[in-house]
């Protein structure tokens, strides 16, 4: 009996450990469960990174997006209207094997008293955030022009000017369209996106878990949408472009095939533009037989230019085959306020050449600004979705 008693007051001891064990394993099972499939699985995936646009050190790239912020935190506190804000020329530039986004930018203040403290903080506040940069700033009775040097690279220009000089602005309304690339992974956000009251374009990943939803909904909602072709970047396989990916080393068959698989992945495409793809496009003989078997198909590229030295937007051009190019990612730097100011670029980039292509991903900064720059964009261009921009032989709709 004594033995008995023991045995069962062991068996006690351990059992309640054993069954709390056991249900919090059940619960973590069932949340997780839950969680997917009320469209939260993005949160247990790796969603894939997209390249940046240029080959620029990152020292540099780190100092531009401190300056931009720095510029835009000055114009924010001395409540600067964003149509007192024009970007008069933006562009990359070249120099010594680096390439880098130029900025020239014209700020119109009430009067030069304002300018000078606009001057002064930009200064000030440069000082301590970015001490290595050059600042010279030339003044008259009109205007202040602060030119930004970064490492011996001219970066950004900032004309401050007195209201009377305000830049004059084009009467035609130019076309801008607006790509949200890297769509497939989460569900809920895309569907946010959707209800934008704005045209969109909706390039969406092959094999992504809600790609076929996507581009179904999409469509539904009368936007464009494209195939995010993945393509080999120069840094592969440290840096992978995802399932579907169309390599270097792959056969004119196999590129074909692996095509063929994608476009069934997101059905109802009406166009295509690349993922990554640094290396690949930069491959004369792969791009004209991936162009080639597009055109068959029916439909346009779009050269996300992920390398300055990208050949698919010349190489479609020669071949006659329906194309643009993209001239500006709006959310490399997910501030705000460097998305906005991005956005602001791109109106820039319309006013100048009459039309614009600018490429955000699924972030919520990037909803957030395009949100509440919508009544900026519909006032100054004509959003459009990017069919509407396609050079076909040599025109555009």
């Amino acid at each position: 009996m004594v033995e008995k008693g023991k045995k069962k007051k062991r068996t006690k001891r351990l059992s309640g450990p054993f069954w709390l064990i056991l249900v919090a394993i059940l619960l973590s099972v069932l949340g997780f469960i839950s969680a997917y499939f009320l469209g939260f699985g993005n949160f247990f995936r790796t969603v894939p990174v997209y390249e940046e646009i240029y080959g620029t050190e990152e020292s540099l790239k780190t100092s531009i997006r401190r300056i931009d912020q720095t510029l835009f935190e000055v114009f924010f506190v001395n409540n600067v209207p964003d149509k007192n804000i024009k970007f008069l020329a933006v562009g990359p530039r070249q120099k010594k094997g680096q390439v880098w986004e130029f900025t020239d930018l014209a700020v119109t203040c009430s009067d030069l008293a304002t300018c000078v403290k606009i001057e002064k903080q930009i200064v000030d506040n440069l000082q301590k955030k970015c001490p290595a940069c050059l600042k010279v700033c030339e003044k008259n009775r009109t205007q202040i022009v602060c030119k930004i040097w970064v490492d011996g690279f001219l970066t950004h220009q900032i004309s401050l000017l007195v209201s009377k000089a305000r830049p004059s602005e084009l009467l035609t309304k130019p076309k801008v369209a607006l790509i949200i690339d890297d769509l497939g992974y989460d569900l809920r956000l895309a569907r946010e996106f959707f209800r934008c009251e704005i045209p969109l374009s909706f390039s969406v990943l092959p094999y992504s878990p809600y790609c076929k939803k996507i581009a179904r909904e999409a469509r539904e909602t009368g936007q464009d949408v494209l195939l995010h072709l993945p393509m080999e970047p120069i840094n592969y396989p440290n840096v992978r472009p995802g399932p579907g990916a169309v390599l270097q080393r792959m056969s004119s068959e196999e590129i074909k095939k692996t095509v063929e698989e994608d476009i069934k992945q997101v059905p109802g495409i009406c166009g295509v533009n690349n993922h990554m793809g640094s290396l690949l496009t930069e491959d004369p003989k792969r791009m004209r037989f991936i162009l080639k078997d597009l055109a068959q198909r029916g439909l346009f590229y779009i050269d996300s230019r992920t390398s300055s030295c990208s050949v698919g937007y010349a190489l479609a051009s020669e071949l006659g085959i329906p194309c643009a190019e993209r001239d500006i990612f709006i959310d490399n730097d997910l501030n705000r306020e460097s998305i906005k100011m991005q956005i602001q670029r791109l109106i820039k980039i319309g006013r100048r050449t009459g039309k614009a292509i600018g490429i955000g991903h699924p972030h919520r900064e990037t909803l957030t600004v395009i949100r509440a720059l919508t009544p900026q964009l519909r006032s100054e261009v004509e959003l459009v979705p990017v069919s509407k921009l396609v050079a076909r032989d040599g025109n555009h709709n």
